[in-house]
């Protein structure tokens, strides 16, 4: 193997690997806006444990190619009694079904405990 063999193997491994946060944190929303539901001035604390949907909800989620992470933002998910997964794509009740996450192109970050905004 050459050395631009063994950097693009690097390279290719460190594109599919994913280096996790863990625990509660406060992120800012920043360009994370979705719909009334969070907008740009918020702060989100996030349960970054939160590594698939167990519960409906709003989720930090990454949106992912083949390239890599394409873009992130909040997203909210729901399970329906037979275990069907649906996304709100704007955040104004635009849901539909999804057949798996990866499928759909999202890979969750972490799970919004609540959002708080300056009054």
């Amino acid at each position: 193997m050459n050395a631009i063999t063994k950097i693009n193997a690097i390279s290719a491994a460190n594109r599919t690997r994913t280096s996790r946060l863990s625990g509660v944190a406060l992120v800012p929303a920043g360009l994370c806006q979705y719909g009334e539901q969070v907008r740009a001035a918020d702060l989100l604390r996030v349960d970054f444990d939160a590594d698939s949907i167990r519960r409906d909800g709003l989720y930090l989620v990454e949106g992912v190619t083949d390239d890599g992470v394409a873009w992130m933002g909040c997203r909210r998910f729901s399970r329906s009694l037979d275990g069907a997964l649906s996304v709100d794509d704007s955040g104004r009740g635009d849901w539909r079904d999804v057949s798996s996450l990866e499928a759909a192109g999202f890979r969750v970050a972490g799970y919004v405990e609540q959002v708080y905004r300056a009054m």
